[in-house]
């Protein structure tokens, strides 16, 4: 009976050993995956990091471009502007020339008729 006893207890050791290796076995298994999933993360998470870092970078580049664009594109319509503006002008100031002008002789005919108006009554009455 005690053999019997020793025995089981023999085998009950055996199998806690087999089972606590087992166990042992998973738990350095689940370690590594841990350590790969964590390295693999790690990759991943640089990769994302390099690849928003040069879209950023491009983003920035792209922006300056667009600046630099807009300011040519500003500065030549204000050009373009101010070309019209000072056409406007000359033509302005060259019409008031000529309205001033005409002006004046539409007074100088005004005086020549009625001059004439006046030679014409005067000779009509004589």
């Amino acid at each position: 009976l005690r053999q019997a006893s020793v025995h089981i207890q023999a085998k009950a050791e055996q199998e806690e050993e087999f089972i606590s290796n087992t166990l042992l076995k998973k738990i350095q298994a689940l370690k590594k995956e841990k350590e790969s999933l964590a390295l693999n993360y790690e990759q991943e998470e640089e990769m994302l990091t390099n690849d928003l870092s040069r879209k950023l970078n491009q983003l920035r580049q792209e922006k300056v471009q667009l600046e630099h664009t807009l300011e040519q594109e500003q500065e030549c319509l204000v050009n373009k502007l101010m070309r019209k503006i000072e056409k406007l002008e000359t033509e302005t100031s060259s019409k008031q020339t000529t309205l001033d002008q005409l002006r004046r002789e539409k007074v100088q005919l005004e005086n020549t008729l009625e001059q004439e108006q006046e030679a014409l009554v005067n000779r009509l009455w004589k």
